[in-house]
């Protein structure tokens, strides 16, 4: 039985390409041959070759954002007011936040509040049917 390091989990092939790789292995055709034809690397077709059985995937568990001990805060504050990123980083700094602003940014900018401000440093619209682009603008968000 073939044993799958952490880096090769992460390798995911669909059932098709696994059953073409076995395939082809049995017509005859090399490991470098198979590669080729199915745009994989040869260390792929190897392991699914020499494991024989569909690779068993594991799913990675998500990692805890540097934001999720202030997410609550975040929420109460912008439940209650438009306050932007930048006094919302100065109240968690002096909580002990060790983020960015670009992180709580972010964050703000996903929340379903409507009255976010996004900037943005490139925005794309349509207008008069053509694709304009915008430098360095601020999107207002409404509900």
């Amino acid at each position: 039985m073939f044993t799958f390091s952490p880096e090769e989990v992460n390798t995911m092939i669909t059932t098709e390409v696994f059953m073409e790789i076995i395939s082809l292995h049995r017509q005859g055709l090399s490991t470098r041959a198979i590669a080729k034809k199915l745009g994989i690397h040869r260390s792929t077709v190897k392991r699914h070759i020499e494991g024989n059985t569909f690779p068993q995937y594991q799913k990675i568990k998500r990692q805890e954002s540097i934001i999720d001990p202030y997410r609550q805060t975040i929420d109460d504050y912008l439940a209650t007011d438009d306050y932007q990123a930048t006094w919302l980083l100065d109240r968690l700094k002096k909580m002990g936040y060790p983020g960015s602003y670009e992180t709580l940014r972010d964050y703000v900018a996903l929340q379903d509040f409507p009255w976010v401000n996004i900037h943005v440093k490139l925005a794309s619209i349509f207008q008069g049917g053509e694709l304009c682009a915008i430098p360095n603008c601020t999107i207002i968000c409404w509900g």
